[in-house]
């Protein structure tokens, strides 16, 4: 992928040096703008259909990229896309407490994408399988959630209470982006950072109150404490049995 293709007066390795490079090493090429989406969907769908083609040819194609873009075959299997913006901590901080059980302050923010499981043992003895599927924030890389949304369960969308900017980007853009780019109808809000008492901008009643408006379930949490996550795992599992 050559990137930044937008910033035409500085260009110093060209598409066509970028595609004998491809052609002599037998490789895919495609030029792009992140910040711009600059032919971002042309380079999705051409991978989507390499992917396809190769799994009719080969049986051990690796089954994680099978899951993301094709859906689950598996009854007890669900897929959950993670959303919000840099920094908020209800992405890579809730996976690392809910399937590591750590807490890391330090957490670097995502950049590209990754996919992650938790098993849950259901009361009838089923074993519940959810792939939770960890998405960037940045601006310049959102355009990339897009390769995800395909065959979604669930949509969880993420803020900081501390920031009044991180809920203002679920109302001008997450929510947007979830109905435009998917069919789902489980969408949960999640408001992180609870326990910052002291530094809380947005009130939990203006937060519910967009919620009923949306049709959409809300919850806080705090991956430093726990608190809350319990009653989140526990409402989202009822729901994915109910689908």
């Amino acid at each position: 992928l050559g990137n930044k293709i937008d910033l035409h007066n500085n260009i110093v390795v060209n598409e066509k040096e970028g595609k004998l490079f491809a052609d002599t090493n037998k490789i895919n090429f495609f030029s792009i703008s992140v910040k711009n989406n600059i032919n971002i969907d042309n380079f999705i769908n051409n991978l989507k259909i390499k992917i396809q083609n190769n799994m009719k040819n080969n049986n051990q194609i690796n089954n994680g990229i099978n899951e993301i873009f094709y859906g689950n075959p598996a009854k007890d299997q669900y897929k959950i896309i993670l959303l919000g913006d840099s920094g908020v901590g209800s992405k890579t901080s809730f996976l690392n407490r809910i399937i590591n059980n750590i807490f890391d302050d330090n957490c670097p923010s995502t950049s590209g994408g990754g996919y992650f499981f938790k098993k849950i043992n259901l009361n009838d003895g089923k074993v519940l399988e959810i792939v939770f599927l960890d998405t960037p924030g940045q601006e310049m890389y959102r355009n990339f959630a897009k390769i995800y949304m395909n065959d979604i369960d669930c949509a969880i969308m993420g803020f900081d209470v501390t920031s009044q900017n991180s809920f203002e980007s679920i109302k001008s853009y997450w929510y947007d982006f979830v109905k435009k780019n998917s069919s789902v109808d489980l969408i949960y809000l999640v408001g992180n950072k609870t326990d910052l008492y002291d530094w809380r901008y947005v009130e939990e009643n203006e937060a519910r109150k967009y919620c009923e408006e949306k049709n959409i379930r809300y919850f806080e949490i705090s991956c430093l404490t726990t608190e809350g996550i319990e009653k989140l795992l526990s409402d989202l599992t009822n729901q994915l049995i109910k689908k």
